[in-house]
């Protein structure tokens, strides 16, 4: 499919093969439905002579409809650092799981990570409440071996012991720490006897004797201690 758009002040006007108008969109997430709607991953925009001056991608939309996921093609040869670390999280994870084993991916974002656990595992489960995000895990990395499902954390729920492994890589501090409690509490009785969580969230850090948040978008962030205690409880 074909997608122009014309600039105009007050917004995009976006066109099918340049035929009609579908609709006029001031917001990515408008653009992100008209994708949806062709099943498209990519908008030409051109101006007023219908000259491509560049276009957007899917990616382009959800990275920034969808702040601190990563959105990565694992055939890509990446050297960008924030990437190459989040990458080292899950094959350190990988390393962890039960092989063979139930799976579950928690917050999975894009859903590279499930992907990576997918090598080792016979079936993962990667949850994230972004229906942006699923829907590019659903595209890019749905498989035998892993699947998808729009969900928040808080309302999720498994039978007892019916997990053999749990991931939940720089999840917690994006959850109200009573909240986040509660969720570990539900993951120890989600996993089987022997089972394992591997887990990872930033400490808080200090400058100059005081505390800070290193993303705006961070809502939980614990000192070293007691972001240990929580696990140990």
């Amino acid at each position: 499919v074909i997608v122009r758009s014309v600039m105009r002040p007050n917004g995009v006007t976006l066109s099918v093969a340049g035929e009609k108008v579908i609709q006029e969109t001031e917001a990515l997430a408008d653009a992100l439905r008209l994708m949806r709607t062709l099943q498209c991953d990519r908008l030409s925009v051109v101006d007023s002579d219908h000259s491509k001056v560049g276009s957007v991608t899917l990616e382009d939309v959800v990275n920034r409809l969808s702040p601190e996921r990563l959105y990565i093609d694992l055939n890509d040869s990446h050297r960008d650092q924030n990437i190459l670390r989040h990458k080292a999280r899950y094959l350190f994870a990988l390393n962890q799981i039960r092989p063979g084993g139930k799976v579950l991916d928690c917050a999975c974002g894009a859903g590279y990570g499930a992907s990576i656990l997918a090598e080792k595992a016979n079936q993962v489960l990667g949850v994230d409440n972004s229906i942006e995000a699923i829907e590019f895990s659903d595209s890019h990395y749905a498989c035998e071996r892993a699947c998808f499902l729009l969900q928040d954390l808080q309302e999720l729920n498994f039978g007892r012991g019916s997990l053999d492994s749990v991931v939940s890589l720089e999840t917690l501090e994006h959850i109200p720490k009573e909240s986040a409690e509660e969720i570990l509490l539900k993951i120890n009785r989600w996993l089987r006897p022997g089972g394992v969580l591997v887990a990872s969230s930033p400490m808080l850090r200090f400058q100059n004797g005081h505390p800070y948040i290193t993303s705006p978008y961070h809502v939980n962030e614990l000192p070293r201690d007691e972001l240990l205690a929580t696990f140990e409880r």
